[in-house]
């Protein structure tokens, strides 16, 4: 139920296509922007019951296999704001693995997919790919929520912004002085720079996000995020509700985002690709 289903597969005209769900909702991205907008801090447990959706939802993917019980080794490769949606019912959802890998398609070193204030470090550095990957990105993500702030600084030039993500830089001062030990512990493990000392698997991850929400015996759930959305967009829960078209995502509006250009990186020459 947290990803975005398909529907139909086919070709038309030597084109291919699929169709998916309709999501009544919104972006994660354009949640936030309100609350940038306001001025406004998502509150903390609300958007750690966002990730831990999106973190069940990717367990799912992960742990996928073939029809001889083989693992497929699914990883999304794009997990971001834009790529995460929220239903009027308050669900949230994953979508988009238009560039998601298995192990049945062949790695290539020179390109790196994704939106680069997202990457993962191995990804960056053109290394195989695992779960491990979608959840540094997804800790990115959770960073976002919690501070309003990317974890690495894209306002000083094209050139540090590669050797951040190269480097799984994270820049903790801009994450707010309250935040819990314990929450802030679950975020430090999901962005170690060293696959190996991130969360062995993505179910938990979500676990203990759950745990810390949950460990007191109650916590919110989707009634409450979709209550929350409709004090913040009201707009949402009309019948006549105008759809406006979909945005760019934050790091596309503010930097264009290197889609498909040739960069220098160390000893390497990638291709960002989208």
């Amino acid at each position: 139920e947290n990803i975005v289903q398909i529907y139909q597969l086919g070709k038309l005209d030597n084109t291919c296509y699929f169709v998916l769900e309709y999501v009544n909702g919104i972006s994660l991205y354009d949640f936030m922007k309100m609350h940038l907008v306001l001025k406004r801090r998502v509150p903390d447990k609300l958007a750690v019951f966002i990730i831990s959706r999106i973190a069940r939802g990717l367990a799912y993917a992960h742990s996928r296999k073939d029809s001889r019980g083989h693992p497929l080794n699914i990883v999304h490769c794009d997990v971001c704001p834009n790529n995460i949606l929220i239903t009027t019912e308050g669900l949230p959802k994953l979508t988009d693995f238009g560039i998601a890998r298995a192990k049945t398609i062949s790695h290539d070193a020179d390109t790196v997919v994704g939106k680069l204030p997202m990457v993962s470090p191995e990804q960056m550095n053109g290394e195989e790919l695992n779960s491990k990957s979608d959840i540094y990105s997804l800790g990115i993500v959770l960073f976002f929520l919690l501070s309003g702030n990317f974890t690495r600084n894209l306002d000083q030039g094209h050139d540090l912004l590669l050797a951040q993500a190269e480097k799984g830089t994270v820049l903790w001062e801009n994450l707010p002085e309250d935040i819990s030990p314990e929450l802030k512990e679950i975020l430090e493990k999901m962005l170690a720079v060293d696959p190996e000392d991130r969360f062995e698997t993505t179910n938990k991850l979500a676990t203990a996000l759950e745990y810390h929400i949950y460990k007191d015996g109650y916590g919110p759930t989707i009634v409450t995020l979709s209550e929350y959305m409709r004090e913040l967009f009201p707009y949402l829960y009309k019948p006549d509700a105008h759809r406006r078209k979909p945005e760019r995502s934050l790091a596309e509006e503010k930097h264009g985002m290197l889609i498909d250009k040739t960069v220098k990186l160390s000893d390497r020459t990638v291709k960002i690709a989208r």
